[in-house]
Order: structure tokens, then C-alpha cells, then sequence
């Protein structure tokens, strides 16, 4: 918790409930929201009593640029994520056991299981056909 405190330390504003909320959002669902209508008001209205910023500020949080991507980087360095690459994909796939329990996946579907780390072949564009993250 006290590191969560020390990442939303230097943001003010909507910045710092956006940050908040896609942290929260990202810890429990293993990605980000694909915008403001997958989170309910109560869920925005609980966290921003916790980071002490009123909830009117929400509707100023950006859902696209670099603010975001920035944000989203550090809650992938915070939680341990690593953006996946397409070599990375090709590696995984090749280096994967073969026993009964490996995933059969190509690239699109690595997509589908990693939707909001996944990315084209090492760029920070969201990769083709897949969902924001």
C-alpha cells in the first residue's frame, strides 16, 4: 500500500485518480479498462476518497496520449509486467514444454490472453486487431 501511495505522490488532480483507478483496475482484472465505461461510478467514487480527489476530476482523466502510456508503463514496471514483444511471442511459443497442458497459441491469440501488455514487434502501439489496453 505505502508504495502504492509513493507512485501517486507527485500526480495531482485528474491525473492522479486516473492513475489510481487504472492501477486498481490493472491489480484486479490483469489489465487496463478499455476506457470509462467499464468502471462503475462506485468503484471511481471509493478511490477517489482514497486519493482525495473529487470525483468530478475523472471526466478530465485523457484516454489516449502520452500521459496514459506513461501511466501504463509505470503500473507495468510497479506490478512486474513486461511489455510482450513479437520475438518475445516467437520465443515463448518455441521454448514452451510439450506436454498436454501448453497453450496452443499463434500471435493473435497471444493478443487475446495478453491484450494490455502485448504490443506489434516492439513498438508501443497497441497491436493490430487487438483490444486497448
Amino acid at each position: 500500500m505505502n508504495e502504492e501511495r509513493e507512485l501517486i505522490a507527485g500526480k495531482r488532480g485528474a491525473t492522479r485518480l486516473g492513475f489510481a483507478i487504472l492501477q486498481k483496475f490493472c491489480t484486479r482484472h490483469g489489465r487496463f479498462p478499455r476506457g470509462r465505461s467499464e468502471l462503475a461510478d462506485e468503484v471511481v467514487e471509493h478511490v477517489a476518497k482514497q486519493v482525495q480527489v473529487p470525483t468530478s476530476e475523472f471526466g478530465f482523466y485523457e484516454w489516449s496520449g502520452s500521459t496514459i502510456e506513461y501511466h501504463r508503463g509505470q503500473i507495468r514496471a510497479h506490478l512486474g509486467f513486461r511489455v510482450c514483444t513479437l520475438r518475445m511471442r516467437t520465443r515463448s511459443r518455441s521454448g514452451w514444454p510439450r506436454t498436454s497442458r501448453t497453450p496452443s497459441v499463434g500471435p493473435s491469440g497471444f493478443r487475446r490472453i495478453c491484450p494490455s501488455v502485448c504490443v506489434g514487434s516492439g513498438s508501443s502501439r497497441r497491436p493490430r486487431g487487438g483490444s486497448r489496453g
